[in-house]
């Protein structure tokens, strides 16, 4: 499981992927940051981690692992102007010890919620009324029933109706299982994203006069949970 964390104002980014070992615990995350308009990537995988998966999963897991390096290879991309902008200004180089002070909460919480969930989420796995898939992986659907962004959002957005108390919900669900943080997508790769953005009125904002955002994030701290964001680099609408 991938958890991108990144919103339009914000310069630190992490993608998470806890793995659990078959013979231990050891976490080992992925991380890709940008501190002070430095970008820097990190992959912490064990050395036979991709060959037993690959053997395990086959075209499911290598689809995985392009779409992971497809994503880290586009944010390079799109950032090459923080790049020149870090040549003139002194780098900041986070030491070992720095890292496991900044990342102690997320090992010792462990146990947390991530909720793929957007503008799809009202279709409910469907497309003119016939079931697209019975196993998940819905948040695709756009792309699964090869929909062009006007006839998805034509079909999608009446039926997104998000309760007025659904994060309220949500995050009290999450802290009566024991969770300790919650992640979810503040835009997947149908390109709606859930906050009021300024540079897209493809947005909850726009659309509904919501700041979906907020509300999950105002929900969440209220019950002690920290808050983690999946937004997706890919995107079908704006592209």
């Amino acid at each position: 499981m991938h958890h991108l964390a990144i919103r339009d104002d914000l310069f630190r980014q992490t993608i998470l992927n806890p793995v659990k070992q078959s013979h231990d615990e050891t976490i080992h995350p992925i991380t890709l940051e940008i501190v002070n308009k430095e970008l820097s990537v990190g992959l912490e995988f064990p050395e036979n981690i991709w060959a037993e998966h690959s053997l395990k999963h086959g075209k499911a897991f290598l689809m995985i692992k392009r779409c992971i390096l497809f994503s880290l290879f586009s944010i390079v991309l799109i950032f090459p102007s923080l790049g020149r902008a870090a040549e003139k200004t002194p780098s900041t180089t986070e030491s070992l010890q720095q890292r496991n002070l900044r990342m102690q909460w997320w090992r010792e919480a462990r146990f947390g919620m991530f909720v793929h969930w957007g503008l799809y989420s009202g279709l409910a796995g469907t497309w003119e009324g016939k079931p697209v898939a019975t196993k998940g992986g819905m948040e695709w659907i756009q792309q699964r029933v090869k929909a062009d962004t006007e006839t998805y959002a034509k079909y999608a957005i009446p039926l997104f109706q998000p309760k007025v108390d659904f994060a309220s919900q949500w995050a009290q669900m999450a802290k009566n299982a024991g969770c300790r943080y919650l992640v979810f997508t503040t835009k997947h790769h149908d390109g709606f994203a859930l906050h009021d953005s300024k540079v897209s009125d493809f947005d909850a904002g726009s659309v509904l006069n919501r700041d979906l955002v907020r509300e999950i994030v105002d929900a969440c701290q209220k019950e002690g949970l920290r808050v983690g964001f999946y937004h997706s680099v890919i995107d079908w609408h704006h592209d």
